[in-house]
């Protein structure tokens, strides 16, 4: 994996970090906002009018595509459409995508802040190559359990030994999702267990020192609404490449 993509990614993630409430009070539904649309960029020129002739040139723009920053991580989709009654209205949506402009927002944050130029896809997880050098990074998130394939969970253990990190969120900080990630990732990695990361891990310090973070709630593992991150991971050799955040990142 790309040394910089993985700093970009784990560096910005832990900074942005936000708590979530009790199971009892989690919100349901999708959240969030729409991803940022593309910026349009015009280059000028000259047109020529219909005929008839002698025609004079007309200055005249039209939209120029940027070239396209290379992919830091792939949002996987998985699940069926989920329906909920909100204001008297059925407002259908997938758990893996409550908040459509997560990735989007947070790498144009990266962009400037890092000046790393990253770009995300989507899609489900067959549709990407177990190769970190095209996708560093698998992104889970959603507040309802999921379940792994065999066929995914050979795939991912190949991804994550070929250089590849999975990070997981934890929407409204939802235990539902949280324990289905930490269940069937472990499927990929028998007998390796979850551990809470501690200050001293590289996750906190690869980029920015990160000690405490501010929560938008009361959070059961922290003292008010501000403390260290809640992350867990397990480890494979040297390195933890796959990691979730116990409250909600998106």
């Amino acid at each position: 994996m790309d040394d910089r993509a993985g700093i970009t990614l784990i560096a910005v993630m832990a900074f942005l970090i936000a708590g979530s409430a009790a199971a009892a009070e989690l919100p349901q539904g999708p959240c969030g906002a729409k991803a940022p649309g593309e910026a349009q960029r015009r280059k000028g020129g000259e047109g020529v009018p219909p005929l008839p002739l002698p025609a004079t040139p007309q200055r005249r723009t039209e939209k120029k595509r940027p070239p396209s920053p290379p992919p830091l991580a792939a949002k996987i989709a998985y699940g069926g459409v989920q329906t909920i009654e909100r204001d008297g209205k059925t407002v259908k949506y997938h758990d893996w995508n409550k908040d459509p402009g997560d990735l989007k927002t947070l790498l144009n944050i990266a962009n400037k802040e890092l000046d790393f130029r990253y770009s995300s896809k989507r899609g489900p997880l067959e549709s990407f190559p177990a190769d970190p050098a095209r996708y560093p990074v698998y992104y889970y998130t959603g507040s309802r359990g999921f379940s792994l394939s065999d066929a995914q969970v050979q795939k991912i253990r190949k991804f994550v030994r070929s250089g590849g990190t999975v990070w997981g969120d934890t929407c409204f900080g939802n235990p539902d999702f949280f324990e289905a990630f930490v269940e069937q990732m472990s499927k990929v990695f028998p007998g390796r267990e979850f551990r809470r990361l501690p200050p001293r891990h590289p996750v906190y310090h690869c980029f920015y020192d990160i000690k405490n973070v501010q929560y938008t709630r009361s959070v059961r593992d922290v003292e008010g609404t501000e403390g260290p991150p809640v992350l867990y991971g397990l480890e494979v050799g040297c390195r933890t490449p796959i990691i979730i955040s116990r409250y909600d990142l998106s």
